[in-house]
């Protein structure tokens, strides 16, 4: 093999690894995301269950008003993946 080869397959090798690595970093933020978004969703709907319990229905919107548009807010990070390309989406269109 010659001395041109052994560093193309250097090179080759290289970029595997960086690739994997950033599809694993990629990979570890998008399911830590959906992990704190499923929290956060369903901290909601636990909000609204007990609230509409012990309170009544009159005052589950003036008790979950803020979370839900703190929640809602957090989930504008969904066009941001999209358009950065972290997983294939209908808002980008894919090669």
């Amino acid at each position: 093999m010659d001395v041109f080869a052994k560093g193309k397959l250097q090179q080759q090798l290289i970029a595997r690894y960086e690739n994997t690595m950033a599809s694993y970093v990629r990979r570890s933020y998008l399911i830590l995301y959906n992990a704190a978004s499923a929290v956060a969703w369903a901290t909601v709907l636990g909000r609204v269950i007990a609230v509409f319990l012990f309170r009544g229905p009159t005052l589950v919107p003036v008790s979950v008003d803020t979370f839900v548009r703190n929640t809602q807010s957090f989930a504008a990070l969904e066009i941001l993946h999209s358009l950065l390309g972290m997983y294939l989406s209908l808002l980008c269109p894919s090669n």
